[in-house]
């Protein structure tokens, strides 16, 4: 059976969002999933052609499965609607009104007009409602709504009958035998086909009016369940005219109910399917073949669902998501700063990733230009590598690049400072070599020609001096080499140094302002 569903009333902002996508997402699934029934009638009775056409639009119209039940009548359709044995009923209003003053029961739709017919024959003697006191009346089967309202007529007008409780073509069959003196039939006019063939082949079939006493009193006691009218001329033969003159009597509607507790999408469901094919209910309800459906469908309601009401303001129970979108601005308004602030989010994202792969493009360019510097100056090289670090750590803290662009940038840029340095180092280390095979040589050929290794000493000195300048040695080598070169110099050739104490001073380093010097003097400023 199918239970009642989430209400939305009452729910705040976020609710209101996770309420409407779960309520709405369950309404195929839920609905399709539940046994939906329907009780409706006899067998090729009224209301079980009509519950067929209701279960053809359903399942049509909004792909939902209804079972329908047969049954004896209205009376029997509330019973088993009031037991949760069924989700829908069709019934007689007057049958029940009672039930839904006490908010049991709720319509959904008015599917028919049932006028109450008397019928009985030129030969029974009966004119008027009255002259069926102490008579026989076929007044229909238990359960059935006839036999509910004919009670309630010959209650109100203090008339005793026998009651036979016949199904309608018996009851039409003993009629014409003389067997009842009367039939009471509530019924759309034209809608049964057994009364309309009985018409066609028993002239002396008739119908009498109802009193107008009983149906002033009737319509102003209980409005919302019985209403004037009048069953026309010709109305169930043209030639010759049955009946012959307008007939007064009163009306019920039959009516398509449910419960409270019944789920609003599926009550809504129903309803939809019924409302946009009402010209499919014509032949039940001619007034809909060209009338106001929406309005026809509820005429004569007080105790209407609220889904079925929601249907009739606003159509496709379906497209309630838009209706709420509509009518519930806190929502609009979260959802359009959700919107905004999503977009805001994502520009930014993409313009910190363009621009994080600018860096990384920039990264990629100034390595390559300074990679043409690393074979000849790797110190130059490193300058650069750790002038474009300070560059993009700046960036990084200025919060222009994300974490991502800025660990790879420097993972680059540490690769490459690790190649400049390898490179100098080696560049150094071939430098020192060079140096002391100078000075090796210069050793031997102190030893051997000591006039010629003092010539060679200022071209060795002016070597020291320009691998400092050139960062190819440090100040520490440096001053290692400078004291090598003067230790040599006093062990191999002692006498030279103090022979030759005024010996020609070595010409100045460019850009040297101090006086000239003698090697001795040369090696102890050195030092």
């Amino acid at each position: 059976m199918v239970r009642q569903d989430w209400h939305w009333e009452g729910l705040g902002l976020a609710g209101g969002c996770l309420g409407l996508g779960l309520a709405w997402g369950l309404v195929g699934c839920g609905a399709g999933n539940s046994t939906v029934r329907l009780s409706s009638g006899r067998p090729d009775s009224f209301y079980h052609q009509l519950g067929e056409k209701i279960t053809q639009v359903t399942q049509a119209e909004v792909g939902l499965n209804l079972e329908g039940l047969p049954s004896s009548g209205s009376t029997q359709n509330l019973t088993r609607l009031q037991a949760h044995q069924v989700d829908f009923a069709l019934t007689q209003l007057d049958v029940a009104v009672a039930a839904m003053e006490k908010r049991q029961i709720k319509a959904v739709a008015v599917l028919s007009q049932e006028p109450i017919h008397v019928i009985t024959t030129t030969t029974s003697g009966v004119r008027k409602l009255a002259d069926l006191q102490n008579r026989q009346v076929g007044i229909g089967p238990p359960g059935g709504g006839p036999s509910y309202t004919a009670k309630v007529i010959f209650a109100n007008q203090n008339i005793q009958v026998q009651a036979d409780e016949s199904p309608l073509d018996q009851a039409l069959d003993k009629l014409t035998k003389n067997q009842l003196a009367a039939v009471v039939y509530v019924g759309s006019v034209g809608g049964n086909l057994t009364l309309r063939q009985w018409f066609k082949t028993q002239a002396n079939l008739k119908l009498i009016s109802m009193p107008p006493s009983l149906i002033n009193y009737l319509s102003i006691r209980e409005p919302d369940a019985y209403f004037p009218t009048r069953i026309l001329q010709g109305s169930y033969s043209a030639n010759p005219p049955i009946p012959p003159e307008d007939i007064a009597t009163f009306s019920t509607s039959t009516v398509l109910a449910t419960r409270a507790d019944v789920s609003d999408q599926v009550v809504g469901l129903v309803t939809w399917a019924i409302l946009d094919s009402a010209r499919e209910f014509a032949l039940f309800y001619p007034e809909l073949q060209t009338g106001d459906a929406t309005r026809l469908l509820q005429q004569g309601l007080f105790y209407v669902h609220p889904a079925a009401s929601d249907v009739y303001k606003s159509g496709d129970p379906r497209s309630a998501w838009v209706r709420y979108w509509e009518n519930n601005n806190d929502l609009q308004a979260g959802v359009m700063i959700l919107v905004l602030s999503s977009v805001v989010g994502i520009v930014l994202q993409y313009w910190r990733y363009q621009r994080s792969q600018k860096v990384m493009a920039i990264t990629t360019k100034r390595i390559t230009e300074l990679k043409q510097l690393l074979p000849d100056y790797p110190d130059q090289a490193l300058q650069g590598i750790e002038e474009l670090n300070q560059e993009q750590r700046l960036m990084f803290i200025d919060g222009k690049i994300n974490a991502e662009a800025y660990d790879q940038a420097q993972h680059r840029a540490q690769r490459f400072s690790e190649q400049c340095q390898v490179l100098i180092q080696e560049k150094r280390n071939q430098a020192i070599l060079k140096t002391l095979l100078l000075v090796d040589d210069w050793q031997a050929t102190l030893q051997t020609r000591p006039e010629e290794a003092l010539t060679k000493l200022k071209d060795l000195r002016l070597s020291y001096r320009q691998m400092l300048i050139e960062n190819q040695v440090n100040i520490q080598d440096y001053i290692e080499l400078m004291e090598l070169t003067l230790m040599s110099l006093t062990t191999f050739a002692p006498t030279y140094v103090s022979e030759y104490p005024l010996m020609e001073p070595l010409t100045h380093l460019e850009g040297d302002s101090r006086p000239s010097q003698t090697p001795s003097a040369v090696m102890n400023e050195d030092r």
